[in-house]
This record gives C-alpha cells, sequence and structure tokens, in this order.
C-alpha cells in the first residue's frame, strides 16, 4: 500500500542515503549480468510454480465453463452452504436486498404468489420488505391476498392454492386469457397439504396434476414471450436487463422438524417431502425447461432446524434468502448491484479496454519474435569484428541483434510480463471463470493471523545495516507489518468491527505521515527539485494504476490511496518548490532561512484548514474541469475523495514538520543516531517513552470506547499524530530496537505499494466486495494457494514496473518534456474515449 520510501522512489534519505543515490541509479541493470544468487533462485522457483498453477487452475475453470456454461444462476438456485450467519451459494456473491431497491425494481413488474401457507409467508415477508410495514396482524388464512403500492406502481399478490390441482391450473389458464394482465414474476409451491390430506393416492395424483399445470405454465410463457418480442422486433429496442417475462420460480417444499409438528400434520414427513421434490425436478429438468426450480431452501432449511417453531413454517432468516435467491437472480442485472456476482453477466468490454488489450497482444507477439531472434541467430561474441561468423555446419551466419538491442529487450520483456499479468487480472474479476465469494470475519481467525505475522516477524529480527532514526530497513518495516494487517483486515472483511476500523484509520495516517517525512526530507537534504525527479516519483507510484484503470475499466479514484500520495507528494513538491526555496544547504548559511520556512508551513496549514473546513468549497476545487478526471468516482461525484482526503488532511504537513525538526536537531548534534546508545539522556528517554506509553494506551482506549465511525472519524483527523509520535520514539529511542529490524516486515514493505492495488483484482474479488476462490470447497487450501500466487505476481509486477518506469523517465530534459506532452496528449484522448457505463436506476423512495 505504501509507495516505496527507497532511493529509487522518493524516498526517506538521509545524509548517507544521498550519497549513495546516484551511484546506486547509474549502476541500474547491472545485476543482471550477475550469477543468480540462491534468493533470486528461489524467487525464480516460486515464480515458476505460480505460474504452472494460475496455469492448470485456468484449463480447469475452462473446461467447467465450457461444460457448464458461465452462468451461475443455475448453481445459486441448486447448491450453497451456511457461513455462520449468512448463506454461500457456490461460487457467486448474494446482495441483500433493501425495500428501496425492491421497490425500483418491482416498479411496473406484479408478482404473484401461488400456493400453501408456506408460499404465503414469502409474500408477507416480501410485503413487508417493500412497504416497511408489518402485516401480521391482517393475516388471513385460506384467502388471496393483494398489496399495491401506487406511489412506486408495485404490485405484489398471493393466490391461495395449498394443492396442485385443477384450481392451480385455473390460475394459469386465466392469465393465458389475459397476458397482458399475467404477474412478470411467478413465485409458486405446494406440497404439503396433499401429503397431510390424501392417502396411498397422494404421489400418482401429485404427478398427474402437476403434468397439467406444467402445460399451463408453459403456455402461458410461450404466450407471453411471443407477444413480448412482436414489439420489440418492430422497433428495434434494446434488450431488457429483467429476464423475460413472465419468470416462473418453482420453490421446492423445505424439510419439516417432525418432533415440533402438531398432530394433525403428523402425517407430513421429510421421506415424502422428498419423493415429492423429485418428482418436482423430474417434471422440470434443469435443461430445457422455462420453470426454474430452487432446491436451495430445501438446503438451507435442512440445515436450520432451529429456524421454525411449529416444525413447518420457517422464520425470517430463511424466507429473507429465499426472497433474496429470487430477487438476486430478478434484479441484479437490472440495479448493476455492487457487491453482487451471482446472475450477473461479465461486463463488456468498452472501446478503451479493447485498444489496450490490442496493445498488450502487439507487445506479447514483439517479445516472442525478439526471444526467437535472440535464440536462433545470437549476437556475435566479443572480439569477432571483422570476421564473418559461421554456424557449426561452416556455413555463413548472420546476427539479427537489432531486433534484439540491449536497450529494448528488457522493455519489451517487462510488457510482455506485464500483459500476461494484467490478462490474468482481468479473468480473475471480470469475467465468471473463477468463483467468487462472501467475505466472513471470524475474530479467532483474524487474531490467529495476526499471531502468525507476528511470530514470523520476530523469527527474523536481525541487526539493520543503518542505525539512524527511520531509516531504510526500519522504514520498510514499519510498512510491511502495517500492509499485512491492511491485507488481513480486507480479507475478513473487519471493517464492521469498530476499534479495527479505528486502528486501520490510523495506519494510513502513518502511511501518510511516512509520504510527508521521507519526500520532505529527499527534497530537504538534496535540493533536487528537476523535472526527473518529479517524473520519476510520480511514474512509479502511478504506471501500475494507469494501466489498471485501463485494463479494468475502473476510474483513477478506483484506487483511492494512490491518487491520495500522489496528491500530497504534488503538494509537498510545490511547497519545496515554490519561492523562497529553502534547503539545509541554505540554512548553513543563514539561520533566518528557518523563519521563511516556518512562515510556508503556516500559509500550508491555512490553506489545508480553509480547503477541508469548507466541503463546498472544497468540492468545487476539486471538481473543476481539468482536475476533475482524478478526482471523480465511478459516479462522476468527487464526495468520495474529499472525505478520504479530509479524514487525513494534517498528517502528511505533520510528517514535513517532523522531517524539518530531526533534520535540523541532527545538525545542530542534539543527539546522535549513528549508534547503538539511546537516543537521548535518561531523564529525556524515561519522560519521552512514558508520554508514548501512555499515549498509546488511551488512543486505544478511545479506539475501543469510540461509538460510531462518523464521531471517531472527527478524532481521527485531529490526534491521529498522537500515536504516530509514541510509535517513532518507542521505535527509536532504545538503541537496541532502532538497530534491529525484521527481515520479513521490511521485504513486504519494499513492494507493499503493489500488494495493495494488486489485492483488488486477484486476491480479493468483484472490486474488493468478496474474495477470489481458486480451489472450490477448500477454503483452508484455497487460501494459501491463492495468497501465495497474489504474493508472486505483486512482487513481480514491482519489477517490472521498475523497469518501465526507468525506461519512461530521461534526465534529458527535452526528451523528457517531449514525453511529459505526448502523455498529456493521450490522457487527452483518453479521457474523450473513456470508460462509459450504463446508468444505474435510481432507487426508489
Amino acid at each position: 500500500m505504501a509507495v516505496h520510501l527507497s532511493e529509487e522512489n522518493g524516498a526517506i534519505l538521509h545524509l548517507s542515503d544521498v550519497e549513495k543515490n546516484s551511484k546506486e541509479l547509474n549502476e541500474r541493470g547491472k545485476d543482471a549480468l550477475k550469477p543468480p544468487t540462491a534468493a533470486s533462485k528461489i524467487e525464480i522457483l516460486c515464480k515458476t510454480l505460480a505460474f504452472l498453477i494460475v496455469l492448470c487452475l485456468f484449463c480447469i475453470h475452462l473446461a467447467r465453463v465450457l461444460r457448464e456454461g458461465s452462468d451461475n444462476c443455475p448453481s445459486m438456485f441448486r447448491s450453497g452452504r451456511w457461513r455462520g450467519s449468512f448463506w454461500q451459494p457456490h461460487g457467486c456473491m448474494l446482495h441483500s436486498y433493501i425495500s428501496s431497491e425492491l421497490k425500483t425494481c418491482l416498479q411496473n413488474h406484479p408478482v404473484a404468489f401461488v400456493g400453501d401457507s408456506r408460499t404465503r409467508g414469502l409474500y408477507y415477508e416480501l410485503v413487508e420488505a417493500v412497504s416497511l410495514n408489518s402485516v401480521k396482524d391482517s393475516r388471513i388464512a385460506h384467502t388471496d391476498l393483494s398489496y399495491i403500492d401506487k406511489s412506486s406502481n408495485t404490485s405484489v399478490s398471493f393466490y391461495w392454492q395449498p394443492e396442485v390441482n385443477l384450481s392451480m391450473k385455473g390460475v394459469y389458464d386465466e392469465w393465458i386469457k389475459n397476458p397482458q394482465e399475467s404477474p412478470h414474476l411467478i413465485i409458486t409451491g405446494s406440497g404439503t397439504w396433499t401429503i397431510k390430506n390424501q392417502g396411498l393416492d397422494a404421489v400418482m395424483n401429485y404427478g398427474q396434476n402437476l403434468t397439467k399445470v406444467k402445460s399451463s405454465m408453459e403456455s402461458l410463457v410461450a404466450k407471453k414471450r411471443n407477444e413480448t418480442q412482436k414489439p420489440k422486433l418492430l422497433k428495434l429496442k434494446k434488450s431488457s436487463p429483467f429476464p423475460p417475462p413472465p419468470v416462473i420460480i418453482w420453490i421446492q417444499q423445505e424439510p419439516v422438524v417432525e418432533g415440533k409438528l402438531h398432530p394433525a400434520r403428523k402425517t407430513i414427513t421429510n421421506e415424502k417431502i422428498e419423493l415429492f421434490n423429485s418428482i418436482v425436478s423430474e417434471m422440470f429438468p434443469k435443461e430445457n425447461s422455462s420453470i426454474t426450480v430452487m432446491w436451495t431452501s430445501f438446503y438451507a432449511a435442512s440445515k436450520r432446524p432451529e429456524a421454525t417453531s411449529d416444525g413447518l413454517h420457517y422464520g425470517e432468516s430463511i424466507t429473507t434468502l429465499e426472497l433474496d435467491l429470487i430477487f438476486n437472480y430478478y434484479c441484479n442485472q437490472y440495479l448493476q448491484v455492487s457487491d453482487a456476482t451471482c446472475c450477473m453477466p461479465s461486463p463488456r468490454l468498452t472501446h478503451l479496454q479493447r485498444n489496450t488489450f490490442a496493445v498488450f497482444i502487439t507487445c506479447i507477439v514483439l517479445f516472442v519474435i525478439m526471444f526467437v531472434c535472440q535464440h536462433l541467430w545470437p549476437a556475435e561474441p566479443k572480439g569477432a569484428a571483422g570476421v564473418e561468423p559461421t554456424t557449426p555446419g561452416g556455413r555463413p551466419s548472420f546476427s539479427l541483434r537489432w531486433v534484439y538491442s540491449d536497450r529494448m529487450y528488457p522493455v519489451m520483456k517487462s510488457l510482455f510480463k506485464l500483459g500476461l499479468i494484467m490478462f490474468y487480472f482481468f479473468l480473475c474479476d471480470r469475467t465468471n471463470l473463477f468463483f467468487k465469494e462472501q467475505k466472513e470475519y471470524s475474530h479467532v481467525a483474524f487474531v490467529s493471523v495476526l499471531i502468525v505475522f507476528l511470530l514470523l516477524g520476530a523469527w527474523t529480527w536481525v541487526p539493520a545495516q543503518q542505525m539512524v532514526v527511520l531509516n531504510r530497513d526500519q522504514t520498510n518495516e514499519w510498512k510491511g507489518w502495517m500492509q499485512l494487517v491492511i491485507l488481513l483486515y480486507h480479507y475478513t472483511g473487519a471493517s464492521k468491527v469498530l476499534p479495527i476500523y479505528v486502528f486501520i484509520r490510523l495506519l494510513v495516517a502513518s502511511y501518510l505521515f511516512l509520504t510527508g517525512y521521507g519526500h520532505f526530507s529527499y527534497f530537504w537534504n538534496k535540493g533536487d527539485f528537476g523535472l526527473y525527479r518529479f517524473c520519476q516519483v510520480m511514474t512509479r507510484m502511478n504506471i501500475l494504476v494507469a494501466v489498471l484503470c485501463l485494463v479494468m475499466g475502473r476510474p483513477y479514484q478506483f484506487y483511492y490511496f494512490v491518487p491520495l500520495v500522489s496528491f500530497w507528494f504534488v503538494v509537498i513538491y510545490l511547497f519545496v518548490a515554490a519561492w523562497p526555496r529553502v534547503t539545509a544547504a541554505f540554512v548553513k548559511d543563514n539561520y533566518k532561512h528557518y523563519l521563511t520556512m516556518l512562515i510556508k508551513f503556516f500559509l500550508l496549514f491555512c490553506g489545508i484548514r480553509i480547503i477541508w473546513s469548507l466541503p463546498t468549497l472544497g468540492q468545487w476545487i476539486f471538481s473543476q474541469w481539468a482536475i476533475k478526471e482524478l478526482f471523480i468516482d465511478e459516479n462522476d461525484s468527487v464526495r468520495e475523495w474529499w472525505f478520504r482526503s479530509w479524514l487525513d488532511r494534517y498528517i502528511a504537513l505533520y510528517g514535513m514538520v517532523v522531517a524539518l525538526v530531526y533534520c535540523t536537531a541532527k545538525y545542530f548534534k542534539f543527539f546522535e543516531d549513528n549508534n547503538k546508545r539511546i537516543l537521548f539522556s535518561g531523564p529525556a528517554a524515561v519522560v519521552s517513552l512514558f508520554f508514548a506509553v501512555v499515549a498509546l494506551l488511551i488512543y486505544t482506549l478511545q479506539a475501543i470506547t469510540c461509538s460510531s465511525k462518523p464521531s471517531c472519524n472527527e478524532t481521527h483527523s485531529f490526534l491521529s499524530f498522537i500515536p504516530i509520535t509514541a510509535f517513532v520514539l518507542l521505535r527509536n529511542i532504545p538503541g537496541s530496537l532502532r538497530s534491529k529490524f525484521s527481515r520479513f516486515y521490511a521485504w513486504v514493505g519494499s513492494f507493499s505499494l503493489e500488494l495493495f492495488i494488486s489485492q483488488y483484482h486477484i486476491w480479493l474479488a468483484h472490486d474488493t466486495k468478496g474474495i477470489l476462490v481458486l480451489i472450490p470447497s477448500q477454503p483452508f487450501l484455497n487460501v494459501v494457494l491463492s495468497t501465495f500466487v497474489f504474493v508472486c505476481v505483486s512482487h513481480e509486477i514491482h519489477k517490472v514496473s521498475g523497469v518501465l518506469a526507468n525506461a519512461l523517465i530521461t534526465k534529458d530534459i527535452k526528451t523528457m518534456m517531449r514525453r511529459v506532452l505526448f502523455f498529456i496528449f493521450m490522457l487527452i484522448i483518453i479521457w474523450w474515449h473513456k470508460t462509459h457505463h450504463d446508468p444505474k436506476p435510481k432507487l426508489a423512495g
């Protein structure tokens, strides 16, 4: 998640770092000529294994899709399992519908329930959800019911048909006579009355009557759909996002809890219910049937016997699930719900996405040509100039080195890898090839994984290369363990736990603190305000996000953290580069320049205070045409950006102030941090450590006792600097802690930006709303394999994006200006052809 605060990326650079920086940049790429080390061999082995795992899983899932199709609606109605308090359909994410969504979906789409008292329970549940009023007092047994909301033009009806007989057939026959008055959605199902009231002939009568009812159902479907299609063909209307009407869903009978049944219902047994359900299943096979059969209610109820009080009728947990399944099937595509994948088709490719994939395919083909030429016609060996090379057979040879020059080959190789990775991203999160499931939070799982992270960090506790405050190893370590916690937070859906939410907000603030501290340290110590430096940092931070915006069809603000750190880097750059410029070299000659810097800090604070204290002004500034596309979300609103930037509006500034204080104190030798001794003298160290411990305890108590997210956010904006300062003091005052670091955490921190961005699509799923399932029905194995692939891909992206960023950025000012102008031109073209999505319907009140 963090911006890489290293020499190459715009980093926390101390005086010793600055001296090394230029040499390391000049020798970039020479490591490729060295023989591979043990670590690089392990890296190659892991990434090769990850590639083979993805390839095997791709083939397995592709075979499944070719065999069963990509539509996950049938599996949603046939299978699933309980995960804690919610039902998990097989391979997809289920949306829980609320009143406004139901009203919007059912507007001008009448619904009818046909069946017995169990079906009547679904009717009541839907009416209560739509009207937000309880209707239990008005329940009348053994009669037809109806509900009409004229304001939203919503109509729900119930037809009392407790048995499958000619009376039920007559309901469908009436609709056949008047297809215009027939409902768009019909939910039906009966069986328990037949079992209770009929003797040995129940099974035979049920099958015969169901055959007759089926004939009427199919006639209604054929007539209704035929009349619906004619106007569309004549007017060439756009296809409806709803399934073609009428949609008929037969709900299989749930099992009974025989120990709770009334004596009059003791003849209803689960054996008979299963027999009746099998008759329905044979009557309406999943292939070539216009009637959809829902088995899920049977399986869900069988695992929740406590959900029924009388042994026959199930409570809200089952009825709500049945309605959610029905409306996920009927409404998802129309409402474009953001947290569901059940019954949602893969999004259509935009022109921008097609063009992006065309570029990547071209790069892949070009690299393959380069690779073949390099191996079939290798370059002439050194010292062979003037001598005609020959093949082993004595025939003259020739070199195609111009095809694979030393300059272009690494770049094309990186584009080749990035292209394959982007195809994997797209397959994971923009197709139904792999499964996606809901997140599930568990205190035990969350704490257990945290303990594992802690043990790994302690196991890799080693001496650091530097002793200075917030040295490179230490900041990478800080970013690493924060990134691990944030990944766990996202994967488990822990945002519903308020104290954890508050702590994660603090971690995000810590990243922004490091952004302010690191970039200001670099500019202050080195005084490098050139275009090269600015473009280098911005490219390195944004190259992956820019590509993902094109490939995945998402706005820049979707990856909110990168816009956040990029914005504050631009602010820091403008702040230090603006006249009058003040750097460490300036204040050495005249200490009065400190006053100038303090005035600039005060003016920056005032600007931040004014912009983020007036929401209307702030949103107006970020909505201007020239910069609007950088700050709007998929709903063309800047509110999300304004909120996220408002949360931590002061912390980057605070990081800059701390950097100035540190550099100044070290210049005047108030302390010495190049050794393993304690940072301050005895009394000062004790007081500082005491303050740090007390501050962390108070902040933890505040996070636990905070009542709501809005109040927590308000407090966080002003107090987040206190625990951050406390952590820095605790980590750096004792020399024994400052001189060591966790190698595991630092390794994670070295590519934390790629980890944070990649998780959106190849570890989580459906734009972070769920989790990616590569191995269905094996949760632990799926977590292990998906995490292994995710980490390997993220690490490779880190290396590839570094190569591409270095190729794009040059110190030649004229060349760099041409590239910047070309980049701006491309942005204009992209904006002109930007991704357009069908607007979501406005929810009813």
